[in-house]
């Protein structure tokens, strides 16, 4: 992989990672006001599993 390449994909890499955790945190927040978790998981379309998994290891 040329050097241009490697900077942006490690530039897409960051930026998806301030995506996911943009997105964990306004959904836990949506959780703490009430939203059910069944309703969270189907609205970002990942699993409950992931929502408790959010949960647990804030």
């Amino acid at each position: 992989m040329t050097r241009p390449c490697a900077l942006a994909w490690r530039e897409a890499a960051e930026i998806a990672e301030a995506y996911r955790v943009r997105l964990r945190t306004a959904v836990l927040e949506e959780i703490d006001a009430g939203l059910p978790i069944t309703d969270a998981a189907e609205l970002t379309g990942l699993s409950r599993v992931t929502m408790h998994h959010w949960l647990r290891n804030r």
